[in-house]
């Protein structure tokens, strides 16, 4: 009886042995994978990132540099439309048109080598890069910024229809780099005729028109800066100092700005120390 026994214990044990074998094997195998998958999954988003990041921070400089200027030069008329686009004649608003598309094509490009990447894997800190790049979109775009105020989405007057917009950007792709400044206005590809929206966006906008337009290039503006400065390098940063000065300077208040705050708010990049002390400047107001 001793022996049936112990012999029973046995080939339990062995069993039981041999289950927990099996499922441990199994449990394991499922994490190795997982953890694989995730660590493929983050060294492809930071590799897409580092690929693209310094010419988008170079397009975002150089729109950062128009938007200084033309928020202090926007009196002298030099992004008024007279005619037919002509881009040595109207250099000013063609180029201001260009360096905006540009730096969008760059954030589409981004986004199109994103799309199959698992973006919910990715380290903090470019989830939120990934996440600015959304934003940017949904600044020029999105009809939510002007919630509460008397403006009829219907028609693309002061924002853009999504996949015009993109269209648009994707036109500035040529041999897989992006369309130099002189290959847009010899109008290769007919860019120029694609980028008509944008001109006529920005042709004669001023902040005493009865339009909002103003307002979004404005936001734009302001989004830019906390990218800057939170991804740029020293000499792309701006100081808080000088961010006052620019909202001081403006020559009346945005009223895009509790709704861009939200639009911040929901992209979860509130509490970003950048876009925290940028968005602390505009509560000021």
């Amino acid at each position: 009886m001793t022996v049936l026994i112990s012999a029973g214990v046995s080939i339990v044990t062995v069993l039981l042995s041999f289950l927990l074998k099996a499922w441990f094997e199994r449990y394991f195998l499922i994490f190795k994978l997982e953890a694989e998958h995730r660590y493929e999954q983050k060294k492809k988003i930071k590799e897409v990132i580092a690929k693209n990041k310094t010419s988008l921070l170079d397009a975002a400089e150089s729109l950062n540099h128009r938007l200084w200027n033309f928020s202090k030069n926007y009196e002298k008329g030099w992004h008024k439309l007279s005619g037919k686009l002509v881009p040595d004649s109207h250099y000013y608003l063609a180029s201001f048109a260009y360096r905006i598309l540009s730096f969008y094509a760059w954030v589409r490009r981004v986004e199109i080598q994103m799309v199959y990447l698992d973006a919910t894997v990715a380290s903090r800190d470019d989830l939120n890069f990934l996440k600015f790049l959304r934003l940017f979109e949904q600044t020029m775009c999105d009809t939510v910024l002007f919630e509460g105020l008397k403006y009829n989405s219907f028609y693309s007057r002061d924002h853009f229809f999504k996949n015009n917009f993109v269209h648009m950007c994707e036109c500035f792709w040529k041999n897989d780099e992006i369309m130099s400044y002189a290959d847009f206005k010899s109008n290769t590809a007919g860019c120029l005729e694609e980028a008509e929206p944008m001109v006529d966006f920005l042709s004669g906008m001023n902040p005493e028109e009865s339009r909002l337009r103003w307002d979004r290039l404005q936001a734009l503006h302001y989004v830019l800066l906390m990218f800057l400065n939170s991804y740029g390098y020293e000499f792309q940063r701006t100081s808080i100092d000088k961010i006052k000065s620019l909202l001081d300077s403006a020559p009346r208040q945005n009223k895009t700005i509790r709704n861009m705050e939200s639009m911040i708010e929901e992209m979860s990049l509130g509490k970003h120390s950048e876009v925290k002390r940028v968005l602390e400047t505009l509560q000021k107001l």
